[in-house]
């Protein structure tokens, strides 16, 4: 009951959860062929390619860490921190959180339904790719991973 529930409840698009593929989007994928083994290469992108697009319009970048502290030493320039534990899971419930909470995070962030988004972390992406996961649950269409995260 509680899935059915958060595919109704934002204003941020639930119920349109993309198919993983990026046809119409602000920014182009990363044609590195170092990504092109991957099953969704369209889903990563290098950091040559995000020096390339740094301060685009419609680019967002969001740090996601397991240690919490790491984006208060240093984060790439314009990143927004998304703590996994606080902002990514409800608070009440072992559970992420609902499209509402979603949308209010996004709204605090300053991230709009149409960004290209991409999320880095440390320990190899470890939470950076639940966040991933998140904001494809609550349907947004373009969200990528920094291949490689905080460890490059």
């Amino acid at each position: 009951m509680r899935a059915a529930q958060r595919t109704s409840s934002s204003s941020f698009g639930l119920g349109q959860v993309a198919s993983g593929r990026l046809d119409d989007v602000p920014l182009p994928a990363d044609p590195s062929p170092t990504l092109s083994a991957y099953a969704h290469p369209e889903r990563l992108v290098t950091a040559d390619w995000l020096s390339a697009h740094m301060g685009a319009p419609g680019l967002a970048i969001v740090e996601s860490d397991e240690d919490v502290l790491l984006y208060d030493v240093g984060h790439i320039p314009g990143a927004v921190k998304i703590d996994w534990h606080t902002d990514l899971n409800d608070p009440r419930v072992r559970d992420y959180i609902n499209g509402e909470q979603f949308a209010e995070l996004m709204d605090r962030k300053g991230i709009a339904r149409d960004d290209t988004v991409v999320i880095y972390g440390d320990k190899s992406n470890w939470w950076a790719a639940y966040a991933l996961w998140v904001f494809t649950l609550f349907g947004h269409a373009d969200v990528r991973l920094l291949n490689g995260g905080r460890d490059l």
